[in-house]
């Protein structure tokens, strides 16, 4: 499991109100789901947080390439009427079973890194309670 933090969301709302910060999640989300393989799921988890379960995956660095793809996707600047605007993201890795043997325990496992990687430095990944920096 994936799961992903935006950051610099907060400073993009405060400034240029909620209509340009939903403009950066719905375009996240896009760049999300086409960057995953198919038959990946993807979903919100709230706020600017999102889940990536991709389907088949055949080992953790498949994970980690990923990461790194859809943390150089998320970067990308962020059209929004006469704005331009850029998020970051801060990833955090939980394998199947490793990590955890049910949903609520990979979710966690996946929330603790990324926390781990967000103490860490921005954008950057984390897996097994390791920080890697990945600057996007």
């Amino acid at each position: 499991m994936i799961y992903i933090d935006l950051d610099g969301f907060k400073p993009v709302n405060d400034r240029h109100g909620h209509a340009a910060g939903d403009i950066v999640l719905v375009e996240v989300a896009q760049r999300i789901a086409h960057a995953v393989p198919r038959g990946a799921i993807v979903a919100r988890l709230g706020g600017d947080e999102f889940g990536v379960v991709p389907h088949d995956v055949a080992n953790p660095e498949a994970l980690f390439f990923l990461s790194q793809r859809l943390q150089r996707d998320v970067a990308r600047p962020i059209d929004a009427d006469t704005l331009q605007l850029t998020v970051g993201a801060t990833i955090g890795i939980a394998v199947f079973p490793e990590d955890g043997g049910d949903p609520e325990a990979l979710i966690a496992a996946a929330d603790r890194a990324m926390y781990i990687a967000k103490r860490a430095k921005y954008d950057a990944l984390a897996s097994d309670g390791i920080a890697v920096a990945s600057r996007a």
